[in-house]
C-alpha cells in the first residue's frame, strides 16, 4: 500500500514537471494561451493537493505501522515469558514422573519382599501358639472366650 502510494507520489510529480514545462512554453508563447495557462495552474494545484493527501497518509500509515511494531514486539515479550514458564512447569512434571517411577519401584520391591515373606510364613498348631502365650494373651483370650 505504501509503495502504492510513492508510485502515485512520483507519478503526481511527473505531472507536475510536465505540467510546470508546459507552462513555460505557455509563457513564451504567452498571450494567446492565457487562459490555457490559468487550467493549468488549477491542475497543478489539484496534483499538489493530492500529492500533500497521500503523504499525509503515508505518514499515518507510518504511524500505524510503528504502533503495530510496538504491540508486536510486545506480544513477543509475553509469549517468551509464558514459554519460560511452561518451560518451568515441564521440568517439575519431569521431576514428578521421575519421583513417581521412583515410588513405584519402591513399591514393587516392598511387594516382592513382602510376597517372599509370606511364602517363608509356616502354619503352626493352636497348641504351639498357646505354648509361647504370655500373661496378657492370656488373659485377653479368656476374657473373650468368657463372653462367648
Amino acid at each position: 500500500d505504501i509503495e502504492r502510494n510513492l508510485l502515485i507520489i512520483q507519478k503526481l510529480e511527473t505531472e507536475k514537471i510536465i505540467c510546470m514545462t508546459s507552462q513555460v512554453r505557455l509563457r513564451i508563447r504567452q498571450f494567446p494561451y492565457i487562459n490555457r495557462q490559468k487550467t493549468k495552474k488549477s491542475q497543478i494545484q489539484i496534483k499538489e493537493q493530492q500529492v500533500e493527501a497521500l503523504q499525509s497518509t503515508i505518514i499515518t500509515q507510518k504511524e500505524q505501522l510503528i504502533t503495530m511494531e510496538t504491540e508486536i514486539s510486545r506480544i513477543n515479550s509475553k509469549v517468551q515469558e509464558l514459554e519460560a514458564q511452561v518451560g518451568a512447569k515441564d521440568n517439575l512434571i519431569e521431576d514428578f514422573s521421575k519421583q513417581l517411577e521412583q515410588k513405584n519401584q519402591e513399591f514393587e520391591e516392598l511387594q516382592d519382599k513382602l510376597r517372599n515373606e509370606s511364602l517363608r510364613v509356616q502354619s503352626v498348631s493352636y497348641t504351639h501358639l498357646r505354648a509361647h502365650e504370655t500373661p496378657e494373651h492370656l488373659v485377653c483370650r479368656l476374657l473373650l472366650e468368657k463372653k462367648k
